[in-house]
């Protein structure tokens, strides 16, 4: 009963919404420090809308105050800095976040968004900034699940609309289940509605070393995809300017401290 009630709090913490928006002036996790000088000839630097899946850490997350936080937090807010953009982060639930940007609700989208054949068609992804594999999480006495073949017939949970949700409705007998935050997965494997999560792997290895009544499933695996900031088409200025601000971030040693601290 304590890890349960630890648990929650934990997930109530981390991945409930505690706040629409946040901006780039958020100063409870500070960047490394960097010298790149200014690309942008302009004096007003321009506003640029980010729709974030912000449940998900360690990508985006809400920390305790209420502010918004992770990775993707700080990649972003870095790449702003380097190309003279300023953020204001707007939340939303990964199923929203390609329709909000089709429909010019925000202007990029920001979620660990695996990069794929389908999406391109829709909209321009920036260059890749993390590559990652699903991973299967059951609770710890279950053994029952050992391959893929034992998910047949089993009630599996996902977040809708991700990669996980395409890879695990791609496997005949499964039932899927849907779920608009992992701490909504998460809780429904713990109290056995579901029989097992597949989530991003960095999502579940940091779990297990929280609450040690799960474990993942190594005869269950998934290929990696390659992550990405999504942009419309349309705007391929914008396109520019994040992906000059990666190749900075990503030779300038600013890209190795964020691994070092999140994952």
């Amino acid at each position: 009963m304590k890890k349960i009630i630890v648990f929650i709090l934990f997930a109530f913490i981390y991945f409930t919404s505690c706040g629409n928006t946040s901006n780039n002036d958020n100063k409870e996790q500070e960047s490394p420090e960097t010298n790149i000088p200014n690309n942008n000839d302009s004096n007003e630097k321009e506003t640029i809308t980010v729709g974030g899946y912000v449940y998900d850490y360690p990508f985006l997350y809400h920390l305790p105050n209420g502010d918004i936080g992770g990775f993707d937090y700080d990649m972003l807010n870095e790449i702003a800095r380097i190309s003279d953009l300023k953020l204001e982060f707007v939340q939303k639930d990964f199923i929203d976040l390609i329709p909000g940007l089709l429909d010019k609700q925000v202007d990029i989208i920001s979620a660990g968004i695996s990069i794929t054949e389908e999406r391109k068609k829709l909209f321009n992804f920036s260059k890749k900034y993390y590559s990652s594999g699903q991973t299967l999480m059951v609770n710890k006495d279950n053994t029952d699940i050992k391959t893929i073949e034992d998910l047949k017939g089993k009630n599996i949970g996902v977040i809708s609309g991700t990669i996980s949700d395409d890879l695990v409705s791609a496997i005949e007998g499964v039932n899927v289940v849907g779920f608009d935050s992992t701490g909504s997965v998460l809780l429904s494997l713990k109290v056995e509605k579901i029989d097992g999560a597949v989530l991003d792997e960095s999502t579940i290895i940091n779990y297990l070393k929280l609450d040690d009544t799960f474990k993942s499933i190594p005869g269950v695996t998934f290929p990696k995809t390659d992550y990405g900031y999504g942009i419309r088409k349309e705007d391929t200025k914008l396109l520019e300017k994040i992906n000059y601000g990666l190749d900075v971030i990503m030779t300038n040693g600013f890209y190795d401290q964020l691994i070092k601290k999140y994952f």
